[in-house]
């Protein structure tokens, strides 16, 4: 499944090359445990969530959407994170906040209703947590938690950032990076 987003932050960015992408700081990414209180805790229903969570959490999650269009494109650097189906469980998020029927990856883009997205294929043991916000266009994904570096599949720079159609540029973790001073 592909995810994308805007970001002012290079692809040599320590932290981005390293750990990928994380809460900004002041902001402290939030652990898997973390992550689900906040969703319970969270007032109201999905909609109330959807419409009120980034005001609450400023610099504090990690802004995505399943398309090109909606991901903040006209930033300096565009990043495509693609993570494996096999890695990623969708649930459908109820009114009363708990995880309702399983979504399909395949029907993930034209699902009308808001879903959570996690790892480990067990809710309670996942260190990967995203909310889809299903009711709009362009299928954004609010990550409370890191996006580990190794999801980050690509890249495209300043003037070719929101051209879709372009292809991305490989993105290089840390350790693919050369050494200086090596052969």
């Amino acid at each position: 499944m592909n995810f994308y987003r805007g970001d002012n932050r290079p692809p040599h960015d320590p932290v981005l090359s390293t750990r990928g992408f994380t809460a900004k700081p002041p902001a402290q990414t939030m652990s898997g445990d973390e992550a689900r209180a906040f969703l319970q805790n969270m007032a109201g229903g999905p909609a109330e969530i959807g419409m009120v969570w980034r005001g609450q959490t400023p610099g504090g999650l990690i802004a995505t959407a399943m398309t090109e269009e909606g991901a903040y494109s006209h930033l300096q650097h565009f990043y495509k994170i693609t993570i494996p189906d096999e890695e990623i469980t969708l649930r459908l998020l109820t009114r009363t906040k708990t995880l309702g029927a399983n979504v399909q990856h395949s029907s993930a883009l034209k699902t009308p209703a808001y879903f959570v997205l996690f790892n480990n294929g067990n809710y309670q043991a996942a260190d990967l947590i995203g909310f889809c916000h299903g009711l709009v266009h362009t299928k954004e994904v609010t990550f409370l938690t890191a996006i580990p570096a190794r999801y980050i599949a690509g890249f495209r720079q300043t003037a070719h950032t929101g051209r879709l159609g372009m292809p991305f540029v490989p993105f290089r973790r840390f350790g693919d990076l050369p050494r200086k001073g090596l052969a």
